[in-house]
């Protein structure tokens, strides 16, 4: 799991400068069609230069496992950034601001960018399967913050509240290649906003794009994609052979495993875990997840990420233009980290010591994960007793729908600053990863890494305990945290260290 893939892409940013004649290019991003380019009235005076890859890949397979890698880090840290958003958003707040014309309510909010993040986790597992089927290893590393940015990140990586610019950056990454007459002048003006804030945001769709030419058969596009343009026509005109990918099948990520549901579910609510046996469902599974997410390919009449975004964009400006009007959002910190030297470093050592628990779970969560599609539909996992089975329920079970969540709600309303008064800037869980190191790819390494972090799970709480005053329901986090780990290390055994 290596957090380079992104960096190994750049622009050829003269030639760029050259052929845009609409607007000015301060920032460059990468793969991107500038957020205006299938605007009507745009005028592009030669074809936009595409991204390169350094050092450029020598065959259609080597292109896939390169784009494969910086899907996984993308939707990885897509997912973490709207969940942010979302535990930001108060409960139970009812407004009415015209011209919307029904009430605006915030657990819809919370709801609706919740079940994005979810399917959003239903697209990272899929892309590991596509990685395994092309005989690779999970890749589950994802940019960090901001100073480790890189230019194909749709946009710098920050944790923000809910609000007009989140919403913006949000619905510019999620646009497709089209977008209809009717949503255009709110699309324009979010584009522009976005490009104000976090500079020119890439328009995620095109990763997609490119995966499925190159897993088309020819040149010309296939089904269920039968409108599908390359995004990036200068590159090498190749495409993965069949005898290429279909491995690992007993490693891929089942739906019935993973909370999925079946093709019956409609793309509006459905999380997608898509397992890949050839081209054709690799096709079918890149295809899925264009649709339901990252550029709808052919979505008229589906509600896909972004129209939901542009929807509460729009409730979110009529909503910020009342006066006096009830507040939907906390404040919360832009970017809390556990390390010094940011603006959104907690003080307060109670709040740093639940924000290094809730660190771990979801390091714990990552690790989770990879275990489980490192391991086959039988046999433990070597040095352990612990099955495919057991990583799994880990993952979701304990560190999804009971850590990383409950850890979240608690974070969200503990002060960033030591004695702060209860209006003071409040913190959240900063989903951090190690700055200087890789996440481990190996099993052996996992398995070790799993060991430290539960180790320091343990430590952290016996921390909380003594100095922390926690609450009573806090009191019962930390209970089930306890009886979790000692599950969890009764199979994987304990750290060394």
């Amino acid at each position: 799991m290596k957090r380079g893939t992104i960096r190994q892409i750049s622009w050829n940013v003269s030639a760029l400068a050259d052929t845009l004649t609409t607007q000015a290019v301060d920032r460059p991003r990468l793969l991107l069609e500038r957020v205006m380019l299938e605007v009507p009235g745009t005028t592009i005076a030669a074809a936009v230069p595409s991204p390169e890859i350094t050092p450029p890949p020598t065959s259609a397979i080597e292109e896939a496992k390169v784009l494969l890698r910086v899907a996984a880090e993308v939707e990885g840290a897509l997912m973490v950034q709207y969940l942010y958003a979302a535990y930001s958003i108060l409960p139970g707040v009812t407004v009415t601001a015209p011209p919307i014309p029904a009430s605006i309510n915030s657990d819809d909010w919370y709801d609706l960018i919740r079940d994005i993040a979810k399917q959003e986790m239903g697209h990272l597992v899929t892309v590991q399967n596509l990685l395994l089927s092309l005989g690779e290893a999970p890749h589950l590393d994802r940019e960090n913050f901001p100073w480790l940015n890189s230019d194909l990140y749709p946009f710098p990586f920050h944790l923000q509240v809910l609000g007009l610019d989140t919403l913006a950056k949000n619905v510019t990454a999620e646009a497709p290649r089209s977008v209809a007459a009717s949503d255009l002048a709110d699309y324009t003006e979010a584009a522009a906003r976005a490009a104000t804030v976090a500079g020119q945001v890439s328009r995620v769709g095109q990763i997609y794009e490119r995966l499925y030419f190159l897993f088309q058969d020819t040149d010309q596009p296939q089904a269920p994609w039968t409108n599908l343009v390359n995004p990036f026509a200068d590159w090498p005109s190749w495409h993965v052979a069949d005898s290429l990918l279909g491995f690992n099948q007993d490693r891929q990520a089942q739906p019935n495993e993973w909370r999925g549901d079946d093709a019956t579910i409609p793309l509006d609510t459905a999380i997608y875990v898509l397992p890949i046996m050839d081209k054709a469902s690799a096709r079918k599974a890149i295809f899925t997840v264009a649709q339901q997410g990252e550029g709808t390919p052919s979505g008229e009449g589906i509600d896909a990420h972004f129209e939901k975004f542009l929807r509460v964009y729009r409730e979110f400006r009529a909503y910020s233009s009342q006066a006096g009007a009830p507040a939907m959002v906390r404040n919360q910190a832009t970017d809390p980290r556990t390390d010094p030297g940011s603006t959104g470093t907690i003080i307060d050592p109670v709040t740093k010591l639940w924000a290094q628990l809730a660190n771990g779970r979801y390091q714990m969560l990552l690790m989770d994960i990879a275990l489980a599609l490192s391991t086959g539909n039988s046999g433990s996992v070597p040095g352990t007793t612990a099955f495919r089975h057991d990583f799994i329920g880990w993952a979701i079970g304990i560190e999804m729908l009971m850590a990383v969540k409950k850890l979240g709600e608690e974070l969200r309303s503990m002060p960033v600053n030591q004695n702060a008064p209860p209006d003071s800037v409040r913190a959240g869980l900063p989903f951090e990863l190690p700055e200087d190191t890789d996440l481990p790819d190996s099993i052996p390494e996992q398995v070790a890494r799993l060991r430290q972090l539960v180790a320091q799970s343990t430590a952290i709480r016996a921390s909380i305990r003594q100095s922390g005053n926690p609450t009573p329901r806090q009191q019962g986090l930390l209970a089930v945290l306890d009886n979790a780990d000692s599950s969890i290390s009764q199979k994987i055994g304990h750290d060394m260290d």
